[in-house]
């Protein structure tokens, strides 16, 4: 833009090379301006056209397409380039949580498919296989312990299913003789599990946003989750289920509350107890590699 000569820019007559004649000092100017600003030269000189310009009606004619395409293009860069930038931030925070998910899950099935899910106590065995769900909802929220709490009902399902016991009918939909019992069947199975690492995500928030420090937030965390599993599948066995599960274990309609409150007494609550020592444990230790991670 920097014409000094009418052979520089020879399709614009010598009548219209004035214009820039008139201005040789000024594009001087407006071009080391602009090295400054980051501003093109001739967004300058049309500026200066329209303020200072006895040439307004031809400096507008001029450059209002150049200058209102410049205009456009900025911004679409300024109103594209953050949102550019935070999808891909998103798309690699999303990558990196679906990797770390995918992990936690590893863990569900591993602990869910061999002896490493059972602790034995002196009465009966403790299932730990929902201690990772509620460690991957604490550290990646409540979608990854929806998705871990999953993972942990479809194991349910595949071990009920391929290796029956006496209430494997709760816990296996292609077990019972009805549609409604199907769907009973899954929703203890699957649906307790997944409300259960959903509440352990949403309880721990609730406890960070309190400023309980991690040492009793979580305790609190792993003792209520636990607590929260045993009593959303056993109060659905009694609410869904009590005629079967009196058929299978043998007794009286009434004697259902009696024994669902027993296996929550003998089962629930050693569960729990390993719940909170291994959440505590093992969640400080990685809420501290993660907090180094992000930092």
């Amino acid at each position: 833009f920097f014409i000094k000569t009418n052979e520089d820019f020879p399709l614009f007559p010598q009548k219209q090379y004035s214009i820039f004649h008139s201005f040789d000092i000024s594009l001087e100017f407006c071009h080391i301006f602009s090295i400054f600003t980051s501003i093109p030269p001739y967004f300058l000189l049309y500026l200066y056209g329209i303020f200072y310009s006895v040439e307004k009606r031809k400096i507008r004619l001029l450059y209002t397409p150049v200058v209102l395409c410049y205009t456009l293009t900025e911004l679409y860069r300024i109103y594209t380039q953050p949102r550019r930038q935070r999808s891909m931030k998103s798309m690699k925070k999303n990558s990196q949580w679906m990797v770390q998910v995918s992990l936690m899950a590893a863990v569900v099935v591993v602990l869910a498919n061999t002896p490493l899910g059972m602790i034995q106590l002196p009465v009966i065995k403790a299932t730990t296989v929902h201690i990772p769900v509620i460690l991957g909802a604490l550290l990646l929220g409540p979608a990854a312990g929806a998705i871990l709490g999953g993972t942990f009902g479809l194991c349910s399902v595949i071990s009920n299913t391929l290796t029956p016991t006496l209430l494997s009918f709760a816990f296996s939909p292609f077990l019972s003789s009805t549609p409604i019992g199907s769907l009973k069947a899954l929703w203890i199975s699957v649906g307790c599990r997944v409300l259960m690492g959903a509440a352990a995500g949403w309880l721990w928030m609730l406890l960070q946003k309190c400023r309980f420090n991690p040492w009793i937030a979580l305790p609190i965390t792993g003792f209520i989750s636990s607590m929260a599993n045993t009593f959303l599948v056993m109060g659905s066995i009694y609410f869904l289920l009590a005629p079967e599960y009196a058929q299978a274990k043998n007794v009286a309609l009434s004697a259902v509350k009696g024994l669902v409150m027993g296996t929550i007494a003998a089962s629930g609550i050693p569960e729990a107890i390993a719940a909170t020592v291994l959440v505590t444990g093992l969640g400080k230790a990685l809420l501290a590699a993660l907090h180094r991670n992000r930092v």
